[in-house]
């Protein structure tokens, strides 16, 4: 076992390294926990009267009347927002592909703020869990703030080895006794203070890692499709039902559900999904729901936690672990305080480590950097703050461009027409941003009747012809790909025929009935490519935790920075 001087010299040496790293994420972390309760003190809007029954379809039925352009997916309290007052949320998908999150009222039924696709929750977590990198789970900022689980886990291990009776330093705080003893009883009592809270934290983001590359039904399991017969049988523009009917369903079919969410399917074969709480202590919602068929309100199948096995239960159990949700109000509070304790065990630490070296208040301050020929390697930093500091600046920087990447939505397609096809009402969209050379995007949106639903089992769009007509080159087909209300697919077209193109759509019913329509699309080739702005949920409240986030890491690392670069001596022990 490795002596007890050289695990202090490796927990020195780990919090020198990334100790500036582990503060900053640690500090948006417990600003994380409590972002709900932040909006809800801030934002009137959010505040609702959760006095009465939930109005499910009176609440669908008012998205709807706010957004006719974009599809209602659902709509869910949030989880993590254990205020009951608190607005849920719903969840709108428009045309273009773009998403968007919207604050309902679901005991009044009506809909009281705007859309956004960037909340002050959303903006913090993925601050938080990847630094607003907006290319998710391979960027660096996601790999960053998972691997550094491990040096945290690590810290902990060698301060217990060869720190004894840690408990004993729970209330020693010293005072009066220089800057020196008071850094040292705040490290240990800060320490003591947030050792289990360390490792929970270690391991469930160390977990993050691991989760974001297991097969996705793993991670984040589905539920069962509607089986072809059961499609077949509903005909080609069956009737959704009142949402109350899949409520009261699903609470027969699953007694210990209380319903907090419904999502509704995007595609024929897809259920819809009444998800709810158990009563189990760390579960989210979504870990227990019940699946319907849309048409008649059967049950197609239930997911029950309990009965799911270890690795399930730690899937759903790991949020509400890590963010403290799991106990309501109180374990939010501790858990945002027990976050701060991190940053500030970190930059005590990092104070005792430089004192130790010589490093602050030993002679001139601004002499040159000393040999470290023998000095021990735990006295070493390898790593630099001359890269560490740099980086993690770089990746706060990358915060408010992941903000203004997230804010954007994609342009709407452009409309190509509108043709009769069978049961169905067809409308050929063209997306903007094609190049020469470049295949051309189309989208097709399937439209039935007043309250009917399109049951198709598959489609397809093929050029007929090319060259304006003028001569024929052969057919081009793509299948279509996604939900019946906006499916997708790319086209081969020269660059002669753009602007004067025929096209054949095909559609196919689950009982293999075919139909067929033609549409020319005879616009410009080139579209601007425009985007649309969403504002944030919240100007005031979200810029100043932003911006007051980036004050405070930016201080953090000057201080830092200023620290390493200006030593005066290595003074040896």
């Amino acid at each position: 076992m490795p002596s007890k001087k050289a695990l202090f010299g490796l927990h020195g040496w780990l919090g020198m390294n990334f100790g500036i790293l582990l503060a900053w994420i640690c500090l948006s972390g417990a600003v994380a926990a409590l972002t709900h309760e932040i909006a809800w003190l801030t934002r009137p809007a959010l505040r609702v009267e959760a006095d009465g029954p939930v109005r499910w379809q009176k609440t669908l039925s008012a998205l709807r009347e706010a957004h006719p352009n974009q599809r209602v997916t659902g709509f869910a309290r949030d989880e993590a927002a254990v205020i009951d007052g608190f607005a849920w949320t719903g969840y709108l998908s428009g045309a273009n592909g773009g998403w968007s999150w919207v604050r309902v009222d679901p005991y009044a039924g009506r809909v009281v703020a705007e859309p956004s696709r960037v909340t002050l929750t959303d903006f913090v977590r993925q601050t938080h869990y990847q630094f607003f990198d907006h290319h998710s789970t391979w960027g660096l900022g996601f790999w960053l703030v998972t691997l550094i689980a491990f040096p945290l886990l690590l810290s902990i291990l060698t301060a217990l080895l060869f720190f004894k009776g840690w408990w004993k330093h729970l209330f020693k705080l010293r005072f009066g006794h220089g800057p020196r003893a008071f850094a040292s009883s705040l490290h240990r009592m800060t320490g003591a203070w947030t050792l289990v809270f360390g490792v929970l934290m270690a391991l469930t983001g160390g977990w993050y890692l691991v989760e974001a590359h297991l097969p996705y039904e793993i991670a984040y399991p589905s539920g069962p499709d509607m089986p072809e017969k059961r499609l077949a049988g509903h005909g080609p523009t069956p009737e959704r039902l009142p949402l109350e009917r899949y409520v009261a369903a699903a609470r027969e079919a699953f007694p210990e559900l209380e319903p907090t969410g419904i999502s509704l399917p995007g595609a024929p074969d897809g259920a819809v999904m009444v998800e709810g709480r158990t009563g189990s202590l760390f579960l989210r919602d979504r870990a227990n729901a019940v699946f319907l068929d849309p048409y008649d309100a059967s049950v197609i199948g239930v997911r029950d936690a309990s009965r799911d096995g270890a690795l399930n239960w730690w899937v759903h159990a790991a949020d509400s672990l890590h963010f403290g949700y799991w106990g309501g109000i109180a374990t939010k509070i501790v858990w945002a305080v027990l976050g701060m304790g991190l940053p500030t065990l970190v930059l005590s630490g990092a104070y005792l480590s430089w004192r130790r070296a010589g490093v602050v208040g030993a002679g001139n301050p601004f002499r040159g950097r000393p040999s470290l020929a023998g000095v021990p390697w735990w006295r070493r930093r390898p790593l630099r703050l001359w890269i560490m500091i740099p980086l993690t600046g770089g990746l706060l920087v990358s915060v408010f461009a992941g903000y203004e990447k997230r804010a954007d939505a994609p342009a709407p397609p452009v409309k190509v027409g509108e043709a009769e096809i069978g049961p169905w009402r067809a409308r050929v969209l063209r997306e903007p941003g094609a190049r020469a050379g470049e295949a051309v995007r189309y989208a097709v949106a399937f439209r039935a009747g007043p309250g009917e639903q399109v049951n198709l089992e598959r489609a397809t769009l093929a050029r007929v012809g090319g060259d304006g007509g003028r001569s024929n080159s052969g057919d081009r087909s793509v299948e279509l790909g996604g939900a019946a209300r906006l499916m997708r697919g790319a086209l081969e077209i020269p660059e002669a025929a753009r602007g004067d193109t025929r096209l054949r759509l095909s559609a196919e019913t689950w009982n293999g009935k075919r139909f067929q329509a033609t549409i020319r699309d005879t616009r410009p080739h080139r579209v601007p490519e425009k985007t649309h702005r969403y504002a944030p949920a919240a100007p005031a409240v979200f810029f100043s935790i932003a911006y007051g986030y980036a004050a405070v890491a930016l201080l953090i690392g000057v201080i830092w920075f200023v620290l390493d670069v200006t030593p005066s001596a290595v003074r040896r022990s």
